[in-house]
């Protein structure tokens, strides 16, 4: 599923449960007494909830959700602040599964994605995704087309470190790489006020110029 449907389902969800906390403000005062429409509104959207958290891997949220809104009583208002916090950390960057990446078609269609990311101000969000095409790039490039051995400790820094030496790019493409690397586990490791937008487009835009120039020509010419 694309990062833009996430979001979108993300905010739907907080849609349907704002609408839900304020239909059941006039009977929050008769306890346990509630109409069953709203009893039946309210399961359907922690369920849907705790689908969407199962997809993302999240134990934290399904625990939360679990504990705290999917007993016999209604806590709307509870279901919400749980939804609306997903919402920042997706933001953050702190939902973004490897799955995500993983299942991508593409390169390109995980770059796509940041850039969504990137027009609606996730670009925390979109930096993670970025770093993880640029690291998938780079562990590609390494084991294929340059036949290494096998990392004990993969990560882009050490990805980039092997490649250089292996004279794949130059300098100043080496040194670029480890700065976008360091931005990249700045959002990773939520140090958010080092993660800024601007330099947020020049990885992306950096990262599609590198699968073009040193990636994708030779996988066509293989």
């Amino acid at each position: 599923m694309k990062i833009s449907e996430l979001v979108r389902i993300n905010d739907l969800l907080i849609a349907e449960a704002e609408q839900l906390l304020a239909d059941y403000m006039p009977f929050r005062d008769v306890g346990k007494i509630v109409a069953s429409k709203l009893t039946v509104d309210y399961a359907s959207i922690a369920a849907s909830a705790r689908v969407f958290f199962t997809y993302l891997n999240s134990e934290t949220y399904l625990l939360l959700l679990d504990r705290m809104c999917l007993g016999r009583d209604l806590f709307p208002d509870v279901l919400l602040g749980i939804l609306k916090a997903a919402k920042r950390d997706f933001a953050n960057g702190l939902l973004i599964h490897p799955r995500i990446v993983a299942t991508a078609d593409s390169m390109a269609d995980i770059l796509d994605q940041a850039e969504h990311l990137l027009l609606n101000d996730y670009h925390v969000a979109a930096c993670v995704l970025v770093g993880g095409a640029m690291e998938s790039t780079l562990r590609t490039m390494w084991e294929v087309q340059y036949k290494g051995e096998q990392v004990p400790k993969p990560s882009m820094n050490e990805f980039n470190q092997r490649l250089h030496k292996a004279s794949a790019y130059d300098a100043v493409t080496f040194r670029q790489i480890s700065a976008y690397g360091q931005l990249r586990n700045n959002a990773a490791h939520g140090k958010y006020d080092e993660v800024d937008k601007p330099r947020v487009e020049d990885f992306l835009r950096f990262t599609r110029e590198f699968i073009m120039r040193y990636f994708a020509p030779k996988f066509e010419a293989a």
